[in-house]
């Protein structure tokens, strides 16, 4: 006759029930598969033969200095070999039969990785909530562990990736991308896949100037030796639209003391960071303001002004006219809702978002959208890169071809496809008539990009050059597939870094700069026991 346990108060099997699981286990009552028992001087790094093992020596085998899980006591080891060869890669999985856990590690190229805990009920509880953890706890986040970053000509622009290894980090690299936790993220020893941060520049002081009573602001860097400098205009609210402060223009040219001039404007006035169009009941409009009123993206914050360290620049008190002390790099941190016309107050997407600048010409945006209904895309571009007709006469893709840009503009609008799509993510603007030029990567092209995800856009628009007949070029790597549904409650993060400027020769970087393959990230992600 079967035998009846109840739970202890903890909700554990009695001792009685234990024993009685494990004489059943060893065959007392039948002759059950037995898996052959780990050794108390057994360390599972040795274990790669595929086949299954138990262990319920708790005092002995299950410590973590022979191999096992943190917490581990009574359990069965499952060992799969996922591949034999090239290189081979085994997967153990610990299942704790005592805490009733589930953890697993995988051994790739040669080396464990750590081991990895199934999250159980009060983990997902965990993360739900730090998904819904207030908004300044998120845009916090997204700008932490950046306050200290030195920039230095030369150095690496970063490739995102889930692993914080911030000790791994070479000496010379400056980190820019953040995970919501606020860890930075680069792998270690890389190089290159950016034009960015190989460009050099001369700009090493700043000037951040009001402009008028609603807190537009012109943040100038400067370059001493030169007398030359390079400006981006940040908007200020306005009643005909948006309240996003967004990036509006941008123009190199002399100073002299706190006076700049616009002697060549590179990007007329425009939204640059994102341009996300919805869809209700087939009635499609842009947010942010994009030419239209109709969608966009209220700010339901006031923007936050800092200096690069996180100190508070009291924008909205100062006069107009010069920012005492801000030489060091600006952050400016906002959080938006996107709305739509035909859905009353609806707020469809949240937006937090980041911009920094930096002394040496570097910009860098980074969001996190939160979509709070379930939200039809019609077009999704993320980021747009606007320069105007006439500046430049091509465009190069790093690792891929360069394409002609019309110096004039056309009769009509114009695309051009950019053949390399989702694997392209960084971009140079050239002219053969001046040294001025424009550089974009892409932060985390994975993410940005929605590289992976079943709704990814593969087609002609995934990448395309446009060139309007109003004057403006911009280059659109879309991400969602027009039509998509993005349920609520997806999280999607996207970024990416700019620098307009001047140098002798900005084409010298086509050919100089590496392009970072799928061997070289595969050769990245062994080291630390990924699967490639």
């Amino acid at each position: 006759m079967a035998q009846i346990h109840a739970l202890t108060p903890e909700g554990r099997l009695p001792s009685a029930a234990q024993a009685h699981a494990l004489e059943i286990a060893d065959g007392k009552y039948g002759q059950l598969y037995q898996p052959p028992n780990l050794g108390s001087s057994t360390h599972l790094d040795n274990l790669t033969t595929p086949g299954r093992w138990k262990s319920y020596a708790s005092s002995v085998a299950g410590r973590p200095e022979y191999g096992y899980p943190e917490g581990a006591q009574h359990g069965v080891l499952d060992i799969i070999e996922v591949r034999p060869t090239d290189p081979p890669y085994t997967l153990q999985v610990w299942t704790d039969t005592w805490t009733w856990f589930v953890a697993r590690r995988r051994l790739y190229s040669g080396t464990w990785s750590a081991w990895v805990r199934e999250p159980d009920e009060t983990t997902v509880a965990t993360m739900v909530e730090g998904l819904l953890e207030p908004i300044e706890g998120r845009v916090s986040a997204l700008e932490s562990g950046s306050a200290s970053v030195s920039v230095q000509p030369g150095n690496a622009v970063v490739y995102g990736t889930e692993r914080p290894d911030r000790a791994n980090y070479p000496a010379d690299t400056t980190v820019f991308w953040n995970n919501l936790d606020g860890t930075t993220v680069i792998p270690s020893g890389y190089r290159g896949d950016g034009y960015v941060g190989m460009l050099p520049s001369g700009y090493t002081t700043m000037q951040v100037r009001k402009t008028n009573s609603v807190g537009a602001l012109a943040v100038s860097c400067l370059n001493p030796d030169t007398g030359r400098h390079i400006t981006h205009m940040i908007a200020g609210p306005s009643g005909t639209s948006d309240d996003q402060r967004r990036f509006t223009n941008g123009y190199v040219g002399p100073y002299t003391g706190t006076t700049v001039t616009d002697e060549y404007t590179i990007l007329p006035r425009s939204n640059m960071e994102w341009a996300f169009q919805v869809d209700v009941d087939g009635n499609t409009q842009f947010a942010p303001y994009h030419g239209t009123n109709s969608a966009k993206a209220f700010q339901y914050g006031p923007p936050v002004f800092t200096h690069l360290d996180g100190t508070v620049i009291d924008v909205t008190g100062a006069p107009n006219g010069i920012l005492n002390g801000v030489t060091d790099g600006i952050k400016i941190r906002q959080a938006l809702y996107v709305t739509h016309p035909d859905s009353g107050d609806a707020h469809w997407v949240r937006v937090d978002e980041v911009k920094t600048i930096l002394p040496d010409g570097m910009i860098q945006f980074e969001g996190v959208m939160t979509f709070l209904e379930d939200t039809k895309v019609g077009n999704f571009y993320a980021p747009m890169t606007p320069v105007g007709a006439g500046r430049f006469d091509q465009l190069h893709v790093l690792g891929g071809d360069s394409y002609d840009v019309a110096t004039t503009a056309p009769g009509t609008t114009s695309y051009t496809q950019i053949t390399e799509q989702h694997a392209a993510s960084s971009f140079l603007f050239t002219a053969t008539g001046h040294d001025q030029y424009v550089a974009v990567t892409l932060l985390d092209p994975d993410r940005t990009l929605a590289r992976g995800h079943k709704d990814e856009e593969t087609g002609n628009r995934a990448l395309q050059l446009e060139e309007r007949n109003t004057g403006l070029v911009k280059l659109y790597p879309g991400v969602f597939t027009s039509g998509t549904v993005i349920p609520a409650g997806f999280v999607w993060r996207f970024g990416a870094q700019w620098r307009y400027g001047e140098t002798p020769n900005p084409h010298q970087y086509i050919a100089e700069t590496i392009p970072v393959t799928n061997s070289v990230i595969d050769a990245y992600r062994a080291t630390r026991g990924e699967e490639a």
